[in-house]
């Protein structure tokens, strides 16, 4: 006998933690905690029904005192609720589907992809014609942001790599549901550390699927600006994909490198200033600064130093404000979709969780799931064509210039 098999529960493993909302300032402590093995039986424990801590730890095949202190952070930061006296309950949304479930899933989503494939990437790539014509490919960028705002800098004028980023933009944000956006908000949880936001989860499962999962995981969507404005006069929109070779890190080090990336390309760090300088202690800063964006693949490291990511003289709004809109098709394609996910998924929530499920999958035409899948069909035929190695690192990374002075 195995020793899962003298509890009620057998031992799982989330197999990715995603947020939704502000994370707080103790972000990186919160999500170590969250990987620990330990944590995440603890809330499994508790998700389907309250359970005290004697009931948590015979479950767990451990001692109560051992399990408190993880408890009492769980309940301090809200992911655990005291529901009575001496009785706990998981306050985070945690995906456990059988095999069925995420077969017909992907059927479901699929289904959709596919739809706006047909009926929409047309009108899009249409639309993204003026955009393409408008590209440029030269080593004075900083020259040319400053006097055309209606261009766009493509490593070596690569348009593949140019619309890869744009149709990823435009699936992302075109297809939200304005009126459906923020009803998830009421049920963020507010943190210890002033975060506010709701942590969600999926079971990682010992079956196999008849597709490959990992190729259509909920994809990252970052818009970063930089402080002081008139010193970065920037911003940077960021879509992480199963098709893009990135290590997220919960620190600074990328923010940092793209501060770099924009005295590059003023012409403040310059590679050939490591040779032209003598102080020791400036070379290496600016050797350091160099190896930095090489190392996240924003410079080129071929010897060429070319800028390897798309930046936008254009404005982010004036890019969306570029592509096709169809409110009442994406509305009730969205109405439809999020309806046949939720249907499919609720009997598989606790009671206290389905309200905020159900609002989980409320905007589901512009989620991931979709996102993916459509760059999936695109690149199967042919519209897209895969992707240089060396621009694995950058795809779907725009650099936006909001001001010039």
């Amino acid at each position: 006998m195995t020793k899962h098999e003298i509890f009620d529960i057998k031992p799982i493993k989330f197999l990715n933690i995603g947020d939704i909302g502000d994370v707080g300032t103790d972000g990186i402590i919160t999500n170590f905690r969250l990987s620990k093995l330990i944590t995440q039986n603890i809330l499994y424990s508790a998700y389907h029904k309250p359970r005290s801590i004697n009931e948590i730890a015979d479950l767990l095949g451990l001692k109560p005192s051992s399990i408190k202190d993880e408890i009492d952070f769980l309940e301090d930061n809200g992911f655990m609720d005291k529901v009575s006296d001496d009785s706990y309950l998981t306050n985070m949304l945690i995906h456990d589907f059988p095999r069925d479930v995420y077969e017909e899933k992907h059927k479901i989503y699929s289904k959709y992809a596919n739809l706006l494939c047909e009926k929409y990437i047309p009108l899009l790539l249409d639309s993204c014609k003026d955009l393409i014509n408008n590209s440029f490919n030269t080593d004075s960028i900083f020259s040319q942001t400053k006097k055309n705002t209606t261009s766009i800098y493509s490593p070596n004028n690569d348009i593949n790599f140019l619309l890869w980023s744009l149709i990823t933009l435009a699936c992302a944000r075109k297809f939200i549901i304005p009126d459906k956006k923020n009803v998830i908000e009421k049920y963020f949880v507010k943190r210890n550390d002033g975060g506010e936001n709701i942590i969600y989860t999926t079971l990682e499962k010992d079956y196999t699927l008849s597709f490959n999962a990992d190729k259509y995981k909920t994809s990252i969507e970052a818009l970063l600006s930089f402080i002081p404005k008139h010193y970065y006069p920037f911003s940077i929109w960021q879509y992480d994909t199963f098709y893009d070779d990135r290590i997220i890190h919960s620190d600074y080090v990328s923010e940092y490198s793209y501060t770099y990336l924009y005295h590059f390309i003023s012409g403040k760090i310059c590679s050939d200033m490591i040779s032209l300088r003598n102080e020791k202690h400036e070379d290496k800063d600016i050797s350091d600064k160099i190896n930095a964006m090489k190392e996240k693949g924003f410079i080129a490291n071929d010897g060429s130093n070319y800028v390897n990511l798309i930046v936008s003289c254009i404005s982010l709004e004036n890019i969306l404000n570029k592509f096709p809109d169809n409110p009442e098709f994406f509305l009730s394609l969205n109405n439809q979709l999020s309806t046949e996910i939720y249907n499919l998924c609720k009997n598989h929530y606790p009671p206290h969780i389905k309200d905020l499920a159900e609002a989980f999958f409320i905007n589901s035409l512009s989620s991931g799931e979709i996102v993916t899948r459509i760059l999936d069909n695109l690149l199967i035929n042919g519209i897209l064509k895969p992707l240089k190695e060396c621009q694995k690192k950058t795809v779907n990374i725009i650099m936006f210039y909001e001001s010039i002075d």
